[in-house]
């Protein structure tokens, strides 16, 4: 007997013709016809990825470099010196870092001056990297294309799994941008509403991270779709 096609994306209907001759000869052609496709998908599924990641690069880079919004979500410090010393010799270690910092008691209770510092402020949210590290280097920019990659593939890997409810690229699109919408408010959105992160800063990364998403959605729409096996 051979192999079962159910898990392709692909009717069974689709290897009828695999059906003709004799037993064995149906068996055989089915199993090529079965690792055709299994092969078409996954070679869809790593091209598609590709295209988008691609695109996702790009785009990031118009984004961040060459238009202005990169700098609009950002303020700028009057003595920046003077704060990267007080950073070096105040903070130990690579990490994060709230101020003022929720402290507990062992009965679990707020400790003592928390809540006259959080209404006092500031409230700061501190992303520390201790050493050095080049501007814009070649590992930087190929690890960010590495993970538009891996994210491109894992959205891919959603939308193959629904094609039998999605029959048009347009609708194709749409889940796939529809991915990044909900990835970046609930996290972006999410950071502004339980870390006080400043909503505009957020909302202007979640516009950013919908738009990405819905040119990576162009592309993996277009490449990633129910292959067709012609008869003959």
């Amino acid at each position: 007997m051979g192999p079962n096609c159910a898990h392709l994306p692909f009717r069974a209907s689709d290897c009828d013709f695999m059906q003709a001759g004799t037993a064995a000869q149906a068996g055989r052609r089915r199993r090529i016809g079965c690792t055709q496709m299994e092969g078409i998908r996954m070679l869809r599924w790593l091209l598609g990825a590709a295209g988008a990641a691609v695109v996702m690069f790009v785009w990031g880079f118009l984004w961040w470099a060459v238009l202005p919004m990169g700098s609009l979500m950002t303020s700028t410090i009057a003595n920046e010196d003077a704060v990267r010393a007080v950073l070096r010799a105040e903070l130990p270690a690579t990490g994060v870092y709230f101020v003022p910092e929720v402290k507990h008691t062992p009965e679990g209770d707020l400790a003592p001056g928390v809540e006259a510092r959080h209404h006092d402020g500031p409230l700061v949210h501190i992303f520390y990297r201790d050493g050095s590290i080049a501007v814009f280097s070649i590992g930087y920019m190929l690890t960010g294309l590495l993970h538009s990659f891996v994210a491109a593939l894992l959205a891919g890997y959603l939308l193959s799994s629904v094609l039998g409810s999605l029959k048009t690229y347009a609708k194709r699109v749409l889940f796939v941008a529809l991915l990044g919408v909900f990835a970046a408010f609930a996290m972006k959105v999410g950071d502004a509403v339980w870390f006080y992160h400043p909503l505009g800063y957020e909302l202007m990364g979640t516009l950013f991270t919908a738009i990405n998403w819905l040119l990576a959605g162009l592309v993996l729409a277009a490449v990633i779709k129910k292959p067709l096996v012609q008869s003959g």
